[in-house]
This record gives structure tokens, sequence and C-alpha cells, in this order.
């Protein structure tokens, strides 16, 4: 009697290869968590920027007072710009909450997102006359944390940018 072999997969064949799948399945699935933090992370840095952005936008937007003695806001986010003194002032801009989309808020609404800090650095000033120390460039650095309700040293991540805001 002869016996006929047929072309194919022993048991044991199938169930190695099951298991190599098996293995392989379950490292790309502890993959996934890794990458949906990372996508989360490089999104809310990209939002706290883009409100940092704002801000640095809306500050160098606003003008200068047309009389003298009067302190200019900013129009989107209502922040106060101190005018230039004579040597250095350190003024810390009121510190507000925004939304994920950039609009101003408290923490108390539930939906603050993002804790804006803003410190205003007026260099010191040769000029003498009122006019032209009005006119000196203000250095300002915009820091955004999140979550709003953390302190800044307990956030889960910030992003600071720092800029002029030339008054020439």
């Amino acid at each position: 009697m002869k016996i006929q072999r047929t072309n194919g997969f022993s048991l044991v064949e199938v169930a190695m290869a099951l298991g190599i799948a098996s293995f392989c399945v379950i490292a790309l699935l502890g993959l996934f968590p890794i990458g949906l933090n990372s996508t989360r992370n490089a999104s809310e840095k990209a939002s706290a920027m883009n409100l940092a952005m704002a801000v640095a936008a809306d500050l160098k937007s606003t003008p200068l007072p047309l009389t003298t003695g009067t302190t200019p806001i900013s129009f989107r986010y209502q922040l106060p710009l101190p005018l230039s003194t004579k040597g250095t002032v350190n003024l810390s801009a009121p510190t507000f909450f925004a939304d994920e989309a950039g609009q101003m808020t408290t923490l108390a609404k539930g939906n603050a997102r993002y804790l804006v800090t803003i410190t205003m650095r007026t260099p010191a000033n040769p000029l003498a006359d009122s006019i032209a120390s009005q006119i000196a460039p203000t250095n300002a650095d915009i820091r955004v944390s999140w979550p709003a309700a953390a302190s800044l040293d307990c956030a889960s991540g910030s992003v600071e940018i720092f800029t002029t805001l030339d008054r020439w």
C-alpha cells in the first residue's frame, strides 16, 4: 500500500505560526498608547503655542495712547501695557485662563484649559523727555501652561515665547 503525501502544513507548524503572529500583534498593541500620548502632547503644545502667538500679536497690535499718562489696553485680551520709565521695571500682567479655542475664561467655569502668564520688562531708557520714554521697547515673556488648574511647577506641559513690543 502506497502512502500518499499531501502538500500542506502540519499542526505544529500552524501552532508555531499563530504563536509568533500573536506575539507580534501584542507587541504592536503595546505601542498604541505611546503613539496616542505623543499625538496628544504634540496637539497640546501646538495649541498652546498658537495661543501664545495670539497673545503676542494682540500685545504688538496695541497702539500707543493718544494722551500722556494713560495706560494702553490690548484689544482681544484686555491686557494693560506698561509705559516705559527710567530704569528697569518688571510688571506682571494679570494672569488669565483660556479655553481650547483661545478665548479668555475663568477657572470656575470648568472649561479653562490653559494658564497664560505674562511678564513685561521695560529696559532702562536714557531718553529724558516723556514722549520718547513712552515709546521705548517693552519685552514680554509669555508662558502658556496646561492644565489650567495646575501650578507652574506641576504643569504637565508649557510653552514660552519672548517678544519685544517695539513702540517706535
